[in-house]
């Protein structure tokens, strides 16, 4: 019985096309949690990664997590 191996895509060149899709994608998101981030701590003072913990604590049982998994859920 011969086992196959699949085929793996050749690795993208720095000039392949549809890496400037994933870099657009990847800008355009870093641009939006700065400027979440902005507004946050400008309205009500606390960065994004703050709102995202408390809003993991808010939905846990008992609002309690423990330190190390609230750290894996957290962005």
């Amino acid at each position: 019985m011969a086992i196959s191996v699949p085929q793996l895509a050749p690795t993208p060149t720095p000039d392949d096309p549809r890496l400037g899709a994933w870099r657009s994608f990847i800008q355009a998101h870093a641009r939006l949690l700065r400027r979440l981030d902005d507004e946050l701590q400008e309205t009500h003072g606390l960065s994004l990664a703050e709102y995202d913990a408390l809003l993991q604590l808010v939905n846990a049982p008992d609002r309690r997590l423990r330190m190390s998994v609230l750290a894996e859920r957290v962005l």
